[in-house]
């Protein structure tokens, strides 16, 4: 496989071909993996694949330094600027540009893989790991979209062998855990309701604006291979800053803005702490639909069946974004403003806030 190939040539997988092929990929999934290192490899060290080596990527080499069973196998970045500059300490491990190559050619020499790419190459890395019998530890938001969601779960359905892991890392700071407890046994009494507040995004080091159309590109830098980092996506995107290399989160064809950013450290808590299931509605007004990039100033009711563990015979969460401020009085409570990035959970008994790294009130 040549690396330098995009993944809208013939041959190659992009977005489409996962969604019309999934339940032949998990099929092929169930098979035996063609990998016979892992039968062989259980009193040595674990060998590492990383996807995306920039950004998120250090923090997760960092958290593994040292560590006495880690070997590190290999790294994959489009960017050979950032692939060379972020492992040259890695003496040995072998660079590729596209990650299909690692799995083509070297499947048999490593045993689980990283991905910390851009939201759009979640779903195609790890479904070809799970193929392969990789164990897999991926950055959130788990998925792009919500069929992947749905092949990524047959996916682990066809191989319960594998050890597998979403990064969503702030979940193990201890007040965060703690949060869990007070709300799972009801120390402040059954939930009423749940606030999520997130703040707004404008064009700087990790976004754009809002409502902003994809701009006109130009020639990607030589460091930088277009082709496989726009890769799964279908419709043609031009080089732009405004995508890469970090912007690409405020827009839909690559990311998810502040929900995808920030909400998922804000809502997990309510998941954990309730095992909450398939919400049974979803509404979300906006004061103006999208084009490109994503929308500000939302305000999205989620409703849940709520049942004898809740107050309420439904539960709800609102989720806004750009610092709106839940209805305090409403709720009873006096005025505030508790700023952006903060879950409120209402309660029959008094209100949890809790901030992203933990701290609460």
């Amino acid at each position: 496989m040549n690396p330098s190939k995009s993944f809208s040539n013939a041959g190659a997988v992009n977005r489409r071909g996962f969604l019309k092929a999934g339940s032949a990929l998990t099929a092929a999934a169930a098979l035996p993996s063609f990998s016979t290192r892992a039968a062989t490899n259980k009193n040595s060290k674990l060998r590492i694949l990383q996807i995306g080596v920039g950004g998120i990527g250090g923090l997760q080499r960092r958290g593994l330094k040292d560590h006495p069973k880690v070997e590190w196998f290999g790294f994959c970045d489009v960017d050979q600027s950032i692939l060379v500059k972020e492992t040259e300490a890695y003496k040995g491990a072998k660079h590729f540009t596209d990650y299909r190559v690692a799995f083509e050619k070297h499947v048999d020499e490593f045993d689980a893989v990283i991905v910390d790419t851009p939201d759009h190459h979640h779903a195609p890395m790890m479904l070809t790991a799970m193929k392969h019998g990789k164990h897999i530890y991926g950055q959130k938001p788990l998925v792009h979209q919500l069929d992947e969601l749905r092949m990524i779960r047959e996916g682990l359905g066809a191989r319960p062998d594998l050890v597998t892991q979403m990064g969503n890392q702030r979940a193990c700071y201890e007040g965060r855990m703690q949060a869990v407890e007070i709300l799972r046994n009801n120390v402040l009494g059954r939930p009423v309701e749940a606030h999520v507040v997130t703040g707004g995004f404008s064009k700087g080091k990790y976004f754009a604006d809002p409502w902003q159309d994809l701009p006109m590109g130009g020639k990607a830098p030589g460091h930088l291979n277009w082709d496989l980092w726009v890769g799964p996506v279908t419709r043609k995107l031009d080089y732009t800053e405004d995508l890469a290399p970090r912007r690409w989160r405020s827009f839909w064809d690559t990311g998810g803005g502040m929900l995808g950013d920030w909400g998922c450290h804000l809502i997990d808590l309510l998941y954990f702490a309730y095992d909450l299931p398939a919400p049974e509605a979803v509404q979300t007004n906006t004061s103006r639909p999208s084009n490109d990039s994503h929308t500000a100033y939302n305000a999205s009711t989620i409703t849940y069946a709520g049942g004898d563990r809740f107050a309420r015979d439904k539960f709800v969460m609102h989720y806004t974004d750009f610092g709106i401020q839940p209805p305090f009085a409403a709720l009873g409570l006096p005025p505030m403003n508790i700023g952006s990035n903060k879950t409120l959970v209402v309660c029959e008994e008094g209100v949890l806030i809790l901030e992203p790294g933990g701290k609460y009130q």
